[in-house]
């Protein structure tokens, strides 16, 4: 199987086509090429040149392994040798295939490797999301919050907008009850947000104390919180976590 996936791979979208054109037509030779062109459009000479080639080792494929498996490994391939995973999947959407095979085909490209280009993507939507993150309010960040620890399978509940104790949320899971304080703001962060969320933890019977900021923390803040035992997240370990639950 391993050469007709190289074989069709190399063609991209154009071996893709033909290949699923000839398993729903049974179409063989000549007549295959002809309707795989003809559904190709303007990228149909292209891919012309090179279809002279493989069809018979594609019919024998089909024959041997079904379209679903050759498919599957096209994908893989094509992802192995540097496209990215948006415009596979782009390209899946378009088949004309079943749903659930291009379900199966979406998964499959999606729990690949990632390639340069996917990081590179990935990297500058972490950005974007903190850029925006930037721009919204206090009472919006605590939201975001709540929503990005329940992503992470914390039980979350919103304190009261006034009378909080020091606390914005209060988050728990398994054997770990944590007061959170949301702080957002263009200056650092000082020595009275870790102590408020040191007062929230006795107050919650918390175990854990975090106070999260997209900006930065002061020495005094940072010195604090580690006599504490107070996590702090400023905006490099606020991107790093980021990049681990949205990836």
């Amino acid at each position: 199987m391993d050469e007709v996936v190289r074989k069709v791979a190399a063609l991209g979208l154009p071996g893709v086509i033909l290949l699923i054109t000839m398993a729903t037509t049974g179409l063989t030779g000549a007549a295959a090429i002809t309707a795989a062109l003809a559904m190709l459009g303007p990228f149909g000479m292209i891919g012309g040149i090179g279809f002279l080639g493989v069809v018979g080792i594609a019919a024998d494929g089909l024959s041997k392994f079904g379209l679903e498996a050759l498919l599957v490994g096209i994908y893989k391939q094509r992802q192995e040798e540097g496209e990215s995973k948006a415009s596979l999947c782009k390209e899946i959407k378009g088949l004309m295939v079943s749903h659930d095979l291009k379900r199966k085909l979406k998964a499959e490209v999606k729990n690949g490797k990632s390639s340069v280009e996917d990081r590179r993507a990935s990297k500058q939507d972490i950005d974007e999301q903190l850029d925006a993150i930037d721009k919204i309010t206090g009472r919006e960040f605590k939201k975001f919050l709540a929503k990005f620890f329940k992503q992470l399978g914390f039980q979350v509940k919103r304190t009261p907008a006034t009378a909080d104790y020091g606390a914005d949320l209060v988050i728990k899971k398994g054997d770990i009850k944590a007061v959170v304080q949301a702080k957002i703001q263009q200056s650092t962060v000082g020595i009275k947000a870790v102590q408020e969320v040191t007062g929230a933890i006795g107050y919650y019977q918390a175990n854990l104390g975090l106070v999260i900021t997209n900006s930065k923390f002061t020495e005094n803040a940072k010195e604090l919180a580690a006599s504490n035992k107070i996590e702090l997240w400023d905006r490099d370990n606020l991107k790093k976590i980021l990049k681990k639950v949205y990836k």
